[in-house]
């Protein structure tokens, strides 16, 4: 508890992009944003890079090693959350957050870890009904017309 307590934790997030205009979501089934749909990603842990975090993290949650040379940094966030998973304890992150595109049918060798997911789906990019979170890196993501200079 206490790291959470006292320290800003860093972490990364990818957002999945399919044919430029959907996002692939995964459900949480934990706090913070528990039976929320987002990001799948996680704290960078000590003595790995940025790039190794995100490997072991789309690994431990997709249950599959994505190419981390594809992905593209979106941007920094400061994530604040009034819960975590410690009863009592807020949490505040430093998000670095990149864009995957996905290729064909890459997506048929995702799988949800069920402890971290319930379930995976796509929703559209415009979709009102996303987490605010989840909207501001959209609207990062077409400002920067990423979808437009990937691969």
């Amino acid at each position: 508890v206490g790291i959470m307590e006292y320290s800003i934790i860093p972490t990364v997030d990818v957002l999945f992009i399919k044919d430029k205009e959907k996002i692939l979501l995964w459900l949480r089934e934990n706090k913070p944003l528990k039976w929320v749909y987002y990001f799948p990603g996680g704290r960078i842990e000590k003595g790995e890079t940025i790039k190794q975090a995100n490997k072991r993290k789309m690994e431990e949650e997709l249950w599959y090693g994505v190419d981390v040379n594809r992905l593209m940094l979106l941007n920094i966030y400061d994530d604040f959350f009034e819960e975590s998973i410690y009863e009592g304890v807020a949490l505040q992150n430093i998000t670095i957050t990149y864009v995957y595109l996905l290729e064909n049918n890459e997506i048929n060798d995702f799988q949800p870890n069920d402890s971290q997911h319930n379930e995976f789906r796509f929703f559209e990019i415009d979709d009102n009904s996303l987490h605010d979170r989840v909207k501001l890196r959209i609207k990062d993501l077409l400002n920067l017309n990423i979808l437009n200079n990937g691969n």
